[in-house]
This record gives C-alpha cells, sequence and structure tokens, in this order.
C-alpha cells in the first residue's frame, strides 16, 4: 500500500506542476494536441454512481483502492488508466452515506492505449472543479412544470423515449460554469427525482447564476461522451435559458 500511495503522490505532484495557473482563460481547442495521459491503470473492481461522481474500487498494483471520478460507464474486469489522483483521508460520503477512510479523487477515467484530447481534459476539469457532494441548500418549492414540459427526473429516466427531440423545463440552477469550451455548462434541479435522477446538466450560449429559477428549452442528447471520462447519459444541448 506505501509503495501504491507513493506512486500516486508523485503522478498528483507531476499533474499538479503541469497544470494551468488559477484563472487562467481555457486554451483554444484547435492548440492542443491529442496525447496519451500518463496515470496509474487499475481493474475495476465495484463500480457505483452516486452524488455526481462514478465510484469505483480498483485493484492497482497489488492493492484495493477507492476512486472517484466523473460520472462514467465503467464495466466490472475492465482496466482503466486514472488521471491526476488526489488523495482525501476520512472523506464522508452523505448521498453514500459511508466514510472512505482512503479515496483517491480523479479528473478521469481513460480506456488505456486510447488517445484523449488535452483541451477536453483540462477544460471539463475546470467545468466540474465546483461540483461538489453537498446537498443544495437551496428550495425547490413552487416551480412549476411548464406546459407540454417535463420534471427532472422524468427527462433522467425517460432519455430514450426523450432523444433527439427538443424539450422545455423550469428548474432551479445549482452549479454553473461559464465559458468551458465556448459553452456555459449548468447543473438543474426542479425537486423531482432521487438521487441519480435529479440532477440534468444543460449546455448554453445563455448564462445564470446559481439560485435563478428558468425556464429551459434544449435538445435532449443521449449517452454523450466528451472524452477524458467525461460521459453523460442524458444532456440537454443548444439549451435557452430564460429567467424568471
Amino acid at each position: 500500500m506505501q509503495k501504491l500511495i507513493l506512486v500516486l503522490m508523485v503522478l498528483a505532484l507531476v499533474a499538479g506542476c503541469n497544470s494551468k495557473p488559477e484563472g487562467e482563460p481555457p486554451v483554444p481547442m484547435q492548440q492542443q494536441e491529442t496525447v496519451k495521459p500518463t496515470g496509474l491503470v487499475g481493474t475495476v473492481l465495484e463500480a457505483m454512481d452516486s452524488g455526481g461522481y462514478t465510484y469505483a474500487l480498483m485493484q492497482i498494483l497489488e492493492s484495493e483502492v477507492w476512486v472517484a471520478g466523473p460520472v462514467s460507464e465503467l464495466e466490472i474486469g475492465t482496466e482503466y488508466e486514472i488521471t491526476n489522483p488526489m488523495l482525501m483521508n476520512n472523506f464522508h460520503s452523505k448521498t453514500m452515506d459511508k466514510t472512505f477512510d482512503e479515496i483517491y479523487f480523479i479528473s478521469g477515467y481513460i480506456t488505456p492505449g486510447s488517445s484523449t484530447d488535452v483541451a477536453v481534459a483540462q477544460e471539463m476539469q475546470t467545468a466540474h472543479a465546483n461540483l461538489s457532494e453537498t446537498e443544495s441548500e437551496l428550495s425547490f418549492d413552487g416551480i412549476s412544470v411548464p406546459d407540454a414540459g417535463f420534471t427532472v427526473s422524468h427527462i433522467i429516466e425517460n432519455r430514450a423515449d426523450l432523444a433527439g427531440k427538443t424539450i422545455t423545463l423550469r428548474a432551479k440552477v445549482v452549479k454553473a460554469s461559464a465559458n468551458i469550451m465556448n459553452l456555459n455548462w449548468l447543473h438543474l434541479r426542479d425537486g423531482s427525482g432521487a438521487d441519480g435522477s435529479n440532477d440534468l446538466t444543460i449546455t448554453s450560449d445563455d448564462m445564470a447564476k446559481v439560485g435563478d429559477t428558468v425556464l429551459v428549452t434544449g435538445l435532449v442528447t443521449v449517452d454523450k461522451d466528451f472524452g477524458a471520462g467525461y460521459f453523460y447519459k442524458v444532456i440537454l444541448e443548444e439549451a435557452s435559458i430564460t429567467v424568471e
């Protein structure tokens, strides 16, 4: 285990040295090369989604290690490369009601031997930098479903039927990141659904702030893979946002 911790610490240090300075604007996509990330490779023993993360118990070297990264579809028994590991001790997941003595938060699960765009990895990591497991304390009382519209949970649970359709919903902004890959990224909730079906990601040229109630119309896209481990079972794209 000590060997694994030492290797992970070295990788995290290298990743930190290669990261962009805080506040630097995103690097244009066309200026990036496509390269293979540097990280550790492990085999997935268990995997589950919770609180906006994919948790995985992985066999890395001779140790079993818990890691958490962006929501990804992982196959049990398959090897993945983990990038930018950061150790957290005694981390308590409220959504899982579980405390991890040690867990590594990573920026992505990468299939070994595959290439990934550095710009995608960097910008998506920035887009999710402020996403946390803490439950939103915002109130969703009084949010009504628009005419011919849907709730967040309905969209997520019925994504296969809604794929490719333009739909409308009313919800509250719980997280927002501006100008990532030339788009604004928002997470919406309306009080519907349980963990795993209560938070919808949208991308838009429009913007709103956390706490705003918004009327949103956008295109339902399923199984959207941005690379670098950032996979969405459903996302609303080309969305128009009206702050109410």
